[in-house]
């Protein structure tokens, strides 16, 4: 079995007790970035390997310099060839046709606005910047934001049209399964690369973060059959409210639902509680009625046989005394 798996998860996987030891009892084997000789292949090799495609004097190593000030370079630089082979003319790439892709660090941004640009319509940009959100999420305790399935039942018909535009376009990619057609970014590099999405991504981290607690309370309750018993407690639900606080039309149906359930379970929890207060109440105040009647009677009961006992006595003495 053959695992791929980002550094940034390595130390979770290895703190996990059996997917660690698998770890630790395989073969792992660390893809390191490739080196400036290997990136010259590649580049160098897209032009090889195509007889009619050829680099202006320079480029080469300009391309180079900038992937080695971009942090995670490789998706961007695949990115940046395909652009370079669709604008090249008589077979020729310029430098003047790099800066006009925005060379490494900028390809993925100028390539996504420009998707952007043309596939959403004005009237259609919130739409679409919450079809965006859905298709990102951040972990419970996680700082890094990651890319989100997002099924087409949870999207609704008007963003899966934008959806389907947006995976001609590459920008998404598209898995049509046997159960539900899913949709998802083409690489997580958007979510940072692009500063639509990465503006996006800092307005609603509260909302992304507490969606994403929701989302592992809604999983666990699926797994279990949906035990009403897993659905998040008063604590938990008060915090992720309050996270999602004006952005719950942003949630999908399925989310809506589940959250739902865990306020009518607190609601109902609460009437519970107000009705076994005031029985308590009743009951305690009953029990100390009970309890001062019962003392009095004891103290008159215990009197009184006091007071036939020394008239008892009395009349005794008074017996032994007569002539």
């Amino acid at each position: 079995m053959l695992v791929t798996l980002r550094a940034d998860f390595l130390d979770p996987v290895l703190k996990h007790p059996r997917l660690g030891r698998m770890m630790r009892s395989g073969n792992m084997v660390p893809l390191a970035p490739m080196s400036r000789d290997q990136l010259r292949k590649v580049i160098a090799g897209a032009g090889g390997h195509v007889s009619e495609l050829v680099y202006e004097s320079g480029l080469v190593d300009r391309i180079l310099d900038d992937a080695a000030e971009a942090p995670g370079a490789l998706p961007l630089v695949s990115l940046l060839l395909r652009e370079l082979w669709w604008r090249r003319n008589d077979g020729q790439v310029a430098h003047a046709t790099y800066e006009s892709v925005g060379r490494v660090s900028g390809v993925v941004a100028h390539y996504a606005e420009l998707v952007w640009q043309q596939s959403i319509d004005a009237q259609d940009q919130n739409e679409a910047l919450s079809l965006l959100i859905g298709l990102v999420t951040l972990q419970p305790g996680g700082a890094v934001p990651l890319r989100r399935r997002l099924t087409r039942g949870e999207a609704g018909e008007t963003r899966w049209r934008m959806v389907n535009e947006l995976a001609r376009r590459r920008l998404l990619v598209l898995n049509r399964g046997s159960e539900e057609e899913v949709a998802e970014l083409a690489h997580d590099i958007l979510i940072t690369a692009w500063p639509r999405f990465r503006e996006l991504v800092e307005v609603t981290g509260e909302f992304l973060r507490e969606r994403g607690e929701l989302d592992f309370y809604r999983s666990r309750w699926k797994a279990a059959n949906r035990n009403p018993i897993l659905l998040p407690d008063p604590l938990c639900l008060a915090s992720i409210e309050y996270g999602l606080r004006g952005r719950e039309h942003d949630l999908t149906e399925e989310e809506k639902e589940f959250l739902a359930l865990g306020r009518r379970r607190r609601n109902a929890r609460g009437k519970f509680r107000a009705v076994w207060n005031s029985t308590a109440t009743v009951l305690g105040r009953w029990t100390w009625a009970h309890i001062i009647f019962v003392s009095l009677i004891m103290a008159l009961l215990i009197t009184g046989w006091a007071g036939m006992r020394a008239l008892l006595e009395s009349s005794q003495s008074r017996g032994r005394l007569a002539p």
